[in-house]
C-alpha cells in the first residue's frame, strides 16, 4: 500500500515504470501495475486494456477477476467494455460484470453510460445462472429508485 501510495503521488514520473511492468508474466504485477496506472489517470487505455484482459483470464482466479471489473466500472470506456461484456459465454465473467454494474447502480448518482446496458441487463434476468439473474434484477431495481447524471 505505501508503494502504491508513493506511485500515486509521482505521477507522471511513475508512468514509464508502471507501463513497462504491464508487460511482465507475472498477473499479479500486471495487476498491481494497470491499477495504480487507473488512479493515476481513470482513462488510461493500456491500464483499462490489462484489466479487461484480467477479467477474462480464465487462469485469474474469480477475487482477481472481480477486482478487474471493479477497476473498469470508474471510466467511461471501462463502463462500455463492461456493457460488451454482459452476454459473455463465461458464467465468472457475467457474475463479475454484474456485480460491478450492482456497485454503479448503488452510487448516488449513476453514470450515464449504464443506459446502454439497461437492455442487457434485461435479457440477463433470463440467464442460466441464478446469480447473474438475480443480480440483474437487483441492478434494474435499483436503476429505478436512482437519479443518472
Amino acid at each position: 500500500m505505501v508503494a502504491e501510495r508513493e506511485l500515486i503521488s509521482a505521477s507522471d514520473r511513475a508512468i514509464p515504470a508502471l507501463t513497462e511492468a504491464l508487460k511482465s508474466t507475472s498477473r499479479d504485477l500486471r495487476g498491481f501495475a494497470a491499477a495504480t496506472l487507473l488512479e493515476i489517470n481513470k482513462g488510461n487505455e493500456v491500464a483499462i486494456r490489462t484489466m479487461r484482459d484480467l477479467l477474462l483470464d480464465p487462469q485469474e482466479g474469480p477475487q482477481g477477476r472481480q477486482n478487474a471489473a471493479f477497476r473498469l466500472m470508474w471510466s467511461d470506456q471501462g463502463i462500455d467494455i463492461l456493457t460488451g461484456l454482459l452476454k459473455h459465454p463465461d458464467t465468472i465473467v457475467r457474475r463479475c460484470v454484474i456485480f460491478a454494474f450492482d456497485e454503479l447502480t448503488e452510487l448516488t448518482e449513476i453514470p450515464k453510460q449504464v443506459n446502454k446496458a439497461i437492455p442487457i441487463i434485461r435479457e440477463l434476468l433470463k440467464d442460466n445462472d441464478e446469480v447473474v439473474r438475480g443480480m440483474a434484477e437487483e441492478v434494474l431495481e435499483q436503476i429505478k429508485h436512482r437519479p443518472r447524471k
